[in-house]
């Protein structure tokens, strides 16, 4: 064999096999890449607890009732009237309730912090007596430690009284989270 012949007979394949066989591979982990990232956010889909606010009317079944209370300094005071916020899960996930931020003080749950799919809770808020209810919101995580969160918002047309909450995040996942403090409005 002379030389040309164990170029084209040898090198040549040899060469474009190892060509055709990285262009396989990385063709193979770009799909399985796009396939993990597909898998990722339905389970994150799956597990969201959506939640809803309920007005005072239809808020009719108190056997299925949590009650969630929020306070700065972890203490109730039996002589402030708290601030009632009723809300629902959906049946896509638990909501596991982390606390409440607004412009100056951070609220955390005194007695119960989960709400399960499909149930009502009634949130109460004891507010700093200097608090200026702004920027208010609700952060909570779910059972893959994806958090959320909802703004609170006071008052419509109809009754200036009336609690009601609004999503406004897509999930952020735990390892990438940047809440240290009250002032930081990432949330």
């Amino acid at each position: 064999m002379n030389c040309e012949q164990v170029i084209t007979s040898i090198l040549v394949p040899l060469v474009s096999a190892c060509i055709g066989g990285g262009l396989t591979l990385l063709g193979v982990r770009l799909s399985l890449r796009s396939e993990r990232k597909k898998e990722e956010k339905n389970r994150i889909d799956s597990a969201k607890p959506w939640l809803y606010s309920l007005d005072r009317r239809e808020d009719q079944d108190w056997k299925s009732v949590y009650e969630l209370f929020f306070s700065s300094d972890g203490r109730i005071d039996p002589t402030q009237k708290p601030t009632t916020i009723i809300i629902k899960n959906t049946d896509n996930g638990i909501a596991i309730l982390d606390r409440i931020i607004t412009e100056t003080t951070e609220y955390y749950p005194v007695a119960g912090k989960v709400i399960e799919k499909g149930k009502k809770a009634h949130l109460y808020i004891q507010w700093a007596k200097s608090e200026t209810l702004v920027n208010m919101r609700l952060q909570l995580h779910d059972v893959y430690g994806n958090e959320y969160c909802y703004e609170i918002l006071q008052g419509n047309e109809s009754n200036e009284n009336s609690w009601h909450i609004k999503d406004i995040q897509v999930p952020v996942k735990k390892k990438q989270r940047k809440i240290k403090n009250a002032g930081n409005r990432n949330c």
